[in-house]
């Protein structure tokens, strides 16, 4: 039994150690996603035990809310409100030390003068002096006494109940995130209702593993049927089972944790009575309990027990408590400054924060990335006075501008074009701040929820009409090509957002015609129709044009619209282009035709074809200036590169249209950072020439400074992207490396590297793939967040890991050469796909990873957290030796 007061001791006890503690914060996401009126809301309730509310409206957009379980008692979950995390702290100190002295007295008391030199600190110092010890303590010491008969301690959950229209498709993967628990919920008796409704339930379930295997990749999944008051027979539950696994087998043995049954054979879904909540309790629905806390606890992330600084908590305090619904960059960088949190964290913090639901940053589109969201359904809320399902969430001030703005509203809900005086209408309501309807604007315009197609008009995909079969031109069709998504799947947002791009690329006199699946566009004078058949995840392109280098501007255009929008929102996405011969019933992929046509071919057989097809027949695909590849980029790309890097700002006025699109391609995508082997003898040459007889004592810095930075300066770009001829070219080797080397020394090294290897690789080397200008630039470059680091990006795509050693200084003592050898460790490089050249100077050389250096300290300090989160020394140390031990094996090259 805990005697009142005994707390108070405690508490004083732990107060002293905390400010500098990294601590596990048992937060997590369980998601709930599923068909329109499928019960979702209804098995929240369930959940929490609220009542069934048989007039529960259908949710709009995403509602968000937070339950506290506690760990190994997944029985009695409540819903609470807004905490403060420093109370949850204390409680949390309070329990460890009763979880890790089980048996064991109470500390000793804290002599007074202690305690008041404790208090007397500054907020920044210890988090826990922001709350009256005694009022804590006397608050907790009933709860320390419920929680002492608990299995472990408390988890916090956000639920979030996901509006399941289609409409709200397009916001979702906004919000999907790796860290959750997600339960994707059906109605049971469409599964057995009749063959039509049984497909769409099962096309429903196929859609959002898709979406989860995409966006939030190896979370755990649960299926929850409902209405199992009207299905209670259990072998109606085991003929659902069947068809479940008959029709998704391979995702529900990929992603789907079972509902498993001790003695009897268990179920693909948890079948739910939703009815009971409230007076009764559903034994299936403590049984969902159990699975969403044990599936949160054993995933293989262990995000539940990451320790994370006490001082972000301290952070989300001050943020909770601020009435704002947004904030600038600069505002939270002041808060994390007087809460003692060092300037590297900051984002890694809100990385963490973000994941979990708590608060919203957006790194990408990066624009964003200067606003801080602190209440996630605020955002949501505003989109959805904007998009949403028109049968079910239509309100009262909707019906008003109905009234007062009968064109205005016509427009936008039969066409899905809205004013922005109907916009500024809308945002009455909650959002009466111009900033803060200018940012929702500005929001929606980024992740390609609408675009400006007029002066002050916006159009908005998701609300755009079903396809009228009339409007789809006459005549023939020129040239057809498809891209095929069933590598994975085509998601419907990609074909609204591609729709959303297309528009601001459009010409032409004619207005394009614009439809839920279908559009009529113009390209430079070239009409073309598109088509998203979701159901054989296909997008199909018309070209009607017969005029000289229309069908290849079309496909050049539409693939590199869709690369976009796949590095913006979905990287996992995958697909291939097929191309129509003459007639339409020939189709090649598109890359067999380019090797087709690169070796000479008259003719080539497809892959897995019997049939030998004519490459004649393709060229209209080809047959323009291929050296000047059509101008794809809109303003609203252009504006988002400039936002994430801005020297692109300062060098404008240098680029014309084909240097614009080689530095969005190259920017966009560290893994296109690569420099060819001639490109690099180009500035081996210049840099001989440059320094004539002193050539053989100048390093790598020097060459920075004397050959980079002026040519990115003249030229506004990276030296690698310049000398590659404005081509962008795949990483194939990454090399790690040190700037104290002599140049000449690693330009020897890597010719040892690959002087049997007739056709060299396109090499990453940070001195050249990096724009190398003002420090600033080069901050921006790199970031604050380790793991979203372009090097780190380059590093994953890249074929092989390159170690080039030198004579001066041991690359295992640089901090940022440690980083990419723990990071190649990651993506499994050592050892068949590493690659060592360079003298073998520090091989016998015994270092800890704790010794590292850098140019800039606070990279150092950055870089020291991140090696001590990958455990340390203990862990880092024989990874080191072991690596040393492996390329000692490597001869060195014999320097002159």
């Amino acid at each position: 039994m805990v005697c009142p007061g005994r707390t108070l001791s405690k508490l004083r006890f732990v107060k002293t150690k905390a400010a500098d503690a990294n601590l596990p914060w048992r937060r997590g996401r369980l998601v709930l996603l599923g068909q329109g009126r499928a019960g979702k809301s209804s098995t929240v309730r369930s959940l929490v035990g609220k009542p069934f509310d048989s007039c529960q409206a259908s949710t709009v957009g995403v509602e968000t809310a937070s339950c506290e379980i506690q760990r190994g008692d997944a029985v009695d979950w409540l819903m609470q409100g807004p905490t403060s995390e420093t109370e949850s702290l204390v409680k949390q100190l309070l329990a460890d030390g009763a979880a890790d002295n089980p048996g064991k007295a109470d500390p000793p008391a804290v002599k007074e003068t202690a305690l008041e030199e404790t208090l007397s600190e500054k907020p920044q110092e210890n988090l826990l002096s922001q709350l009256p010890v005694d009022e804590v303590a006397q608050k907790l010491d009933q709860e320390m006494i419920m929680s002492r008969k608990s299995a472990g301690q408390p988890v916090t959950f956000s639920t979030w109940d996901f509006g399941g229209q289609s409409v709200f498709h397009n916001l979702h993967h906004l919000f999907l995130s790796r860290c959750s628990v997600y339960l994707v919920v059906f109605q049971m008796p469409h599964i057995l209702r009749s063959e039509a409704s049984c497909e769409e339930a099962i096309a429903m379930l196929r859609y959002w593993l898709n979406s989860l295997a995409m966006h939030a990749k190896g979370a755990p999944v649960l299926l929850v049927g409902t209405h199992k008051d009207d299905m209670p027979k259990e072998s109606d539950h085991k003929k659902i089972s069947e068809i479940l696994w008959e029709k998704l087998q391979s995702r529900l043995a990929e992603q789907v944790q079972p509902f498993a049954q001790e003695g009897r054979e268990g179920l693909w879904f948890f079948p739910v009575d939703n009815t009971l909540s409230g007076t009764r309790v559903d034994p299936v629905v403590q049984e969902l309990q159990h699975a969403i806390e044990s599936a949160a606890h054993e995933d293989v992330m262990n995000y539940l027990e990451k320790p994370i600084p006490v001082r972000w908590r301290g952070v989300l305090d001050v943020l909770l408590a601020k009435t704002e619904s947004i904030i600038s960059m600069d505002e939270m960088r002041s808060i994390a400054k007087a809460q003692g949190l060092p300037g590297w964290q900051l984002l890694a913090m809100l990385e963490v924060f973000h994941e979990l639901g708590v608060l919203f940053h957006f790194s990408t589109p990066m624009e964003l990335r200067e606003i801080v969201i602190l209440q996630p359904q605020w955002l949501v809320s505003g989109i959805c006075q904007v998009i949403f399902d028109w049968t079910l969430h239509e309100q009262e001030h909707h019906k008003q501008l109905k009234i007062e703005m009968k064109s205005a509203y016509d427009a936008w809900r039969y066409k899905g074009i809205v004013s922005g005086r109907l916009l500024d209408r809308l945002w009455d309501y909650g959002y009466e701040q111009p900033a803060q309807k200018s940012f929702l604007l500005r929001f929606m315009e980024q992740v390609a929820l609408t675009c400006e197609v007029g002066p002050d008009t916006f159009l908005v995909p998701s609300l755009l009409p079903q396809e009228d079969r009339s409007s789809k031109l006459s005549g023939s069709t020129h040239r057809t090509f498809w891209l095929d998504f069933s590598p994975s799947f085509l998601p419907d947002n990609l074909f609204k957002r591609l729709i959303c791009y297309a528009v601001q690329k459009c010409s032409g006199q004619t207005e394009p015609m614009l439809y839920e699946s279908f559009a009529l566009l113009t390209f430079e004078g070239h009409d073309f129709g598109i088509t998203a058949h979701l159901d054989h995840d296909v997008i199909d392109v018309d070209v009607f044009s017969t005029a000289a280098g229309g069908a290849w501007l079309v496909l050049h255009s539409i693939i590199n619209l869709v690369e976009h929008l796949r590095l913006d929102f979905m990287k996992d996405l995958k697909y291939e282009v097929l191309l129509s011969g003459t007639d339409r019933t020939i189709r090649a992929k598109k890359g067999e035709v380019e090797q087709a046509r690169a070796r000479g071919l008259a003719k080539f057989r497809p892959k897995g074809t019997t049939r030998l097809l004519r490459t004649e027949e393709f060229d209209p695909f080809f047959s323009a200036d291929m050296a000047q590849p059509p101008s794809v980029l809109v303003d609203s790309q252009w504006r988002q590169l400039k936002s994430a890097w801005p020297f692109l700002v300062r060098h404008e006025h240098k680029f014309g249209s084909s240097e614009r699109t080689a530095l969005y391609k190259y920017l966009r995508d560290p893994a296109q950072w690569g420099i060819s082997w001639s490109a690099l003898e180009s500035i081996e040459q210049d840099a001989k020439k440059t320094f004539g007889s002193d050539y053989q004592t100048k390093s790598m810095w020097h060459v920075v400074q004397h050959i980079v930075k002026p040519s990115c300066e003249e030229h506004g770009a990276p030296i690698a992207l310049v000398r590659n001829g404005w081509q962008v070219l795949p990483v194939q080797d990454f090399i790690t490396h040190c700037w104290r080397e002599p140049f000449h020394e690693f330009m020897d090294s890597l010719r040892h590297a690959y002087d049997v290897a007739i056709v060299k690789p396109h090499l990453f080397i940070c001195a050249f793939s990096l724009f190398q200008g003002k420090n600033e630039d080069i901050a921006e470059a790199l970031g604050q967040s380790i793991a979203q680091a372009p090097f780190v990006k380059a590093l994953s795509a890249a074929e092989r890991y390159v170690v080039v050693r030198n004579r001066m200084e041991d690359l295992y003592t640089r901090a940022w050469c440690l980083v990419e050898y723990i990071y190649a460790k990651k993506f499994g490089f050592y050892k068949d796909k590493v690659l060592v050249t360079g003298p073998n100077e520090f091989s016998e050389s015994r270092t800890t990873c704790t010794q590292i250096r850098a140019s800039d300290e606070e990279d150092r300090l950055k870089i020291f957290k991140f090696i001590m989160d990958e455990g340390g020394p203990a862990v880092i140390d024989p990874q080191i030796h072991e690596f040393r031990a492996f390329d000692a094996r490597f001869g060195g090259v014999h320097m002159s």
